[in-house]
């Protein structure tokens, strides 16, 4: 499935639940994780880090302190980093 934004895709990331059923967590896990690396690339996009040399640091480093209240969280992480890198010269 394709989003337009950060917002539908962390919210279809939020609605899937996880199954009770052990059978079916494999496949639950390869959906949240499908989710997870679309809302990486839209993330590192939004805010051009695509093809920055440091998108995977500042990933890391945004996944770390912010997964754990959301994904928009994570997305202020980056968000911020960003606008840090500008500041010291680095475009991104």
């Amino acid at each position: 499935m394709s989003y337009n934004t950060l917002e539908d895709l962390a919210a279809a990331a939020r609605g899937i639940p996880c199954p009770t059923d052990r059978a079916l967590r494999p496949a639950y896990r390869v959906a949240q994780n499908e989710l997870h690396i679309q809302y990486k690339a839209m993330c590192l996009e939004k805010f051009g880090l695509t093809d920055h040399p440091k998108a995977e640091a500042v990933w890391e480093l945004a996944w770390e302190e912010g997964h754990s209240e959301g994904y928009h969280r994570v997305a202020d992480w980056v968000q911020t980093l960003a606008e840090l890198m500008v500041i010291e010269g680095e475009t991104p």
